[in-house]
């Protein structure tokens, strides 16, 4: 799960270079709205599957939210 994490990580950000944001920032609020929500995706599912494993299914919503979020903000960049 990790090395995914770093390698969608890295390819995000060479994405950025296509369209022409330099990486020394600053970014604009999408990019750090969209970094927020994959760190989410990525560090959430595991604390919640060890601390409250009944309550996931309950919670998935949460994390189906999250991905739609991220995806509109990929998409239209408000």
């Amino acid at each position: 799960m990790g090395i995914v994490t770093v390698i969608l990580l890295i390819s995000g950000f060479s994405l950025l270079a296509r369209f022409g944001i330099p990486h020394s920032g600053p970014y604009p609020m999408w990019i750090w709205s969209k970094l927020v929500c994959w760190i989410l995706l990525a560090m959430l599912p595991p604390i919640m599957i060890k601390r409250i494993p009944n309550a996931t299914k309950k919670i998935s919503f949460i994390f189906v939210l999250i991905i739609l979020i991220a995806g509109f903000l990929g998409v239209y960049k408000p």
